[in-house]
């Protein structure tokens, strides 16, 4: 038997005392329940990804990351750091041989690595944020080198030092270049001047320091630029994208305000040659 209560139908039987609603007010109660699981679990999962430490792994690569007195700074460094503290998201930076640190931060959930370029290799195994800046990429010669060197096609008879997991070393190998590998690029340098390698690629910023620790300088030169590579947070699969899309949308936010250009400016890094023709 049904009548009515208040706004309710009510069917009344021996069995069950419960009130029936009619269909207008099952869509809103299936509503209000739907939206409260909703809103509590984007309290929960933006809560987690607060408390969310990130682990961010690097190499010793200046300008763009390096340790001074137990700290980090460089272009990089400095362009994460503003956007992670405005996020406030906690983060602790490692640095590590570049190898080990690729491995590493595809172990690792919750885990970046800069200043990374974006190789065909490396493309769908991480997660991407950025760019954050851009590396040169040049070939360096014994100062009584005697080839002519326009267009990196003129570099094809000669051995080329990289270092492993190097993004020049895959460049140049799957390119077809004959590539003499070293651990470090620390390392290239020595192999130069023994002449146990004919060039040596690597960052302009990165070449000048490691000619002055070893007093090198003008004992190698830069012979040929020959591209620019645009450098990312490179991240864990498992990342939240929430979090992704936070600071990519913080580090557009920061280059729309100047802050990026000023940070590259403290840091002296130079345009890129308006001459250069990029090799893809």
């Amino acid at each position: 038997m049904a009548h009515k209560i208040g706004d309710f139908l009510v069917l009344k039987n021996t069995n069950d005392q419960s009130p029936i609603l009619d269909d207008e007010q099952r869509r809103s109660a299936r509503l209000f329940r739907y939206m409260s699981v909703l809103c509590t679990g984007l309290m929960i999962f933006t809560s987690a990804c607060h408390a969310l430490s990130l682990q961010l792994f690097t190499e010793d690569s200046p300008p763009y990351n390096y340790m001074d007195h137990g700290e980090f700074h460089g272009i990089s460094v400095d362009k994460i750091k503003s956007a992670l503290d405005q996020l406030q998201i906690s983060y602790q930076i490692k640095q590590l041989p570049w190898a080990r640190a690729l491995l590493e931060t595809q172990r690792t959930p919750n885990s970046c690595l800069f200043s990374t370029s974006k190789t065909p290799d490396r493309l769908n195994a991480f997660k991407w944020i950025g760019p954050i800046s851009y590396n040169l990429w040049v070939l360096y010669s014994r100062n009584d080198f005697s080839g002519n060197l326009l267009t990196l096609e003129d570099a094809r008879p000669y051995t080329i030092g990289t270092y492993n997991a190097d993004a020049r070393d895959f460049y140049l190998k799957s390119h077809g270049f004959k590539v003499d590998t070293a651990a470090h690029d620390e390392q290239n340098p020595a192999k130069l001047v023994a002449k146990r390698i004919d060039l040596w690629a690597t960052s302009p910023f990165k070449a000048q320091r490691l000619l002055r620790e070893q007093s090198l300088v003008g004992s190698l030169v830069p012979k040929l630029t020959f591209n620019k590579e645009d450098l990312y947070l490179a991240c864990h699969l498992q990342l939240p994208d929430q979090m992704l899309q936070r600071i990519q949308a913080m580090l557009l936010q920061d280059a729309a305000k100047g802050i990026h250009r000023k940070i590259d400016a403290s840091y002296q890094l130079p345009p890129v040659p308006t001459h250069l023709t990029l090799n893809k």
